[in-house]
């Protein structure tokens, strides 16, 4: 089994939900079917994400808020919300 803390294989996964969304976006030329199994993958892969990234979400609660750390709160809530606004249309 894969250990999910190393970078490489945290890269690759980041590496294919980018290669996901980019296949989403050639619509038309693969086709609806194509679009819609993409889509699919690419929601799977968001949410192994999401799960490697958990500490994170955890974390926020705790410690001093900073700049930084407020616009990466930010950032990550509003990517949250446009993930859920895809899962559901």
């Amino acid at each position: 089994m894969m250990r999910w803390t190393r970078p490489l294989p945290r890269l690759l996964l980041d590496g294919a939900m980018l290669i996901c969304l980019v296949l989403a976006f050639a619509y038309w030329w693969l086709g609806n079917a194509a679009h819609e199994a993409i889509g699919t993958v690419f929601l799977i892969i968001v949410l192994r994400h999401v799960t490697n990234n958990l500490f994170w979400w955890k974390g926020l609660r705790w410690g001093g808020m900073t700049v930084q750390r407020g616009l990466n709160a930010v950032l990550g809530g509003l990517l949250a919300l446009a993930i859920m606004a895809l899962l559901f249309t």
